[in-house]
């Protein structure tokens, strides 16, 4: 088995932002390819993880991203971690999402 941290590069989508009082403005969001996380590219969907499992320590988590065949045309979604944090439970529940990651 490989290791995808070491390796195999994955173009990611977020395909929808779950709605919450939290992410207010940014629910209409969908299907943008993500550019980075706090200034970092992730390079597959684990690096990801690792990105915002240390983002938690820093005071805002700053996704960018951008459309298909837009690339110059940067989306950005700033959210307070503390805010998230608090909410995330809630918006699982809400969405019947089982857990933030498996």
């Amino acid at each position: 088995s490989s290791d995808p941290a070491n390796g195999e590069e994955q173009v990611i989508v977020l395909s929808k932002v779950l709605a919450d009082e939290v992410n207010v403005g940014y629910h209409h969001k969908q299907y943008l390819i993500l550019r980075s996380v706090n200034g970092t590219k992730p390079s597959n969907m684990r690096d990801l993880v690792r990105l915002i499992v240390k983002g938690g320590k820093l005071p805002n988590l700053e996704f960018r991203c951008y459309m298909v065949n837009q690339e110059y045309c940067e989306q950005l979604i700033c959210l307070d971690v503390n805010e998230v944090k608090e909410a995330e439970e809630r918006i699982l529940k809400q969405h019947m999402v089982a857990s933030w990651c498996s």
